[in-house]
């Protein structure tokens, strides 16, 4: 019974009052809906920033360690002299695993060497041209990435992209084709893109992973470029990770790209977090002015409850479901109007979609509820210092 006439009251006294309750709500709705929109985009920037900084080349390389030599006559040491070593190729399958997995975002394998082209040496570059497209994307070419399939010289030549110092000293441009040569072997490439990309990937003749091992009589890879997001982790222990999955090579972070990444994810999780408080604190006020009125107007009411035999206890129980009420409304309809800005917000400012965040709700919810019920406090405590004594004899 109790609490039934406590609900029935409640819910009359929100009806009775349901201008200042709507302020309180649309108070909280405001709130709500900034917290769902900037959670939603915290989660979404991180990834779209992290995306976005990919677009500057990969953050961690895996090479394989270089075999040291002594060299020297008799007792005498002159020193050690590094031979290459290659990774095998069977790692690919590895990190094909880690990307499924979600660990890693991308990879791409690289074999380099020096071949010959009309008796002049010239650097090469094996490499997956799918993936090479996207750890390079800023790179200028002039032609395209892959032959056309209807093109009939790709069926019978690899694809092959130079740059442009190469193409420049060699004469070449898209749609010629080129010989490599490599002891007895060789093989018959098709410019499909002059590259210009800065340094020296301008020299280099980029062709097929697998054109490159049969050129150089190799099946081993030179190194492995892998991209990670920040969001995912600590890049060092990413790299710790990938270190442990491939015990054969060496994972080194690319310094300026993996601690430029970090830098901006952790300005606009700052930047977030400030605009999310900012937010809070004027829901606060707002709910914390709007109750005092209300206790203000109250005050007989109150002090007739008080006279009827209610205890500060159950006045407290019932301001503060008030509060509740208003929080869990403005919590339900700020976390729907929330969610609806951020996917605005992504499309104009990412032209991307950004995922809506199950994860958003709770902590809307508990958000909402917390800030309502810390700014009931102040008038709480005021509507129990009333005397019904001196409130009903109007003083």
């Amino acid at each position: 019974m109790r609490r039934r006439m406590f609900a029935r009251v409640l819910v009359g006294s929100l009806r009775k009052r349901a201008s200042r309750t709507l302020i309180a709500v649309l108070a909280v709705l405001l709130g709500a809906s900034l917290i769902t929109a900037l959670f939603t985009l915290s989660r979404g920037v991180e990834s779209q920033a992290g995306r976005e900084l990919r677009r500057y080349g990969a953050n961690l390389v895996i090479t394989a360690p270089a075999a040291r030599v002594t060299t020297g006559i008799g007792n005498l040491e002159f020193g050690f002299v590094e031979a290459e070593a290659q990774l095998p190729d069977s790692i690919k399958g590895r990190l094909s695993s880690a990307v499924a997995q979600g660990e890693i975002e991308d990879f791409s394998a690289f074999l380099e060497g020096t071949v010959y082209a009309d008796g002049r040496a010239v650097a090469v570059t094996g490499a997956e041209f799918d993936r090479l497209s996207v750890l390079r994307p800023w790179w200028k070419v002039e032609g395209a990435w892959a032959p056309k399939e209807a093109d009939p010289q790709a069926s019978s030549q690899a694809p092959a992209l130079v740059g442009v110092a190469t193409a420049r000293i060699l004469g070449l441009s898209a749609g010629n084709s080129l010989e490599l040569r490599s002891d007895d072997r060789s093989i018959s490439l098709l410019i499909t893109g002059v590259v210009e990309a800065g340094g020296a990937d301008d020299k280099r003749v980029f062709v097929p992973l697998d054109s490159a091992q049969a050129l150089l009589s190799t099946k081993g890879i030179s190194r492995i470029e892998v991209s990670v997001l920040a969001s995912k982790g600590s890049i060092e222990g990413i790299a710790a990770r990938l270190g442990d999955l491939i015990p054969e090579g060496e994972v080194r972070v690319v310094g300026q790209v993996a601690e430029a990444e970090a830098r901006v994810l952790g300005k606009v999780k700052l930047l977030l977090g400030l605009v999310a408080g900012l937010v809070l604190i004027a829901a606060g006020l707002t709910i914390a002015s709007t109750m005092t009125a209300s206790v203000m107007e109250r005050s007989r009411e109150i002090g007739l409850m008080k006279a009827l035999g209610a205890g500060n206890r159950s006045i407290a129980g019932f301001f503060m479901g008030e509060a509740a009420t208003g929080a869990m409304l403005g919590g339900m309809g700020g976390y729907a109007m929330g969610t609806v800005l951020a996917l605005v917000i992504g499309r104009v400012a990412f032209e991307s979609t950004l995922p809506a965040s199950a994860l958003a709700l709770p902590v809307t919810l508990v958000s909402a509820l917390a800030v309502s019920l810390i700014a009931s406090l102040f008038p709480v405590r005021t509507a129990l210092r009333i005397d019904p004594a001196r409130t009903l004899k109007g003083e």
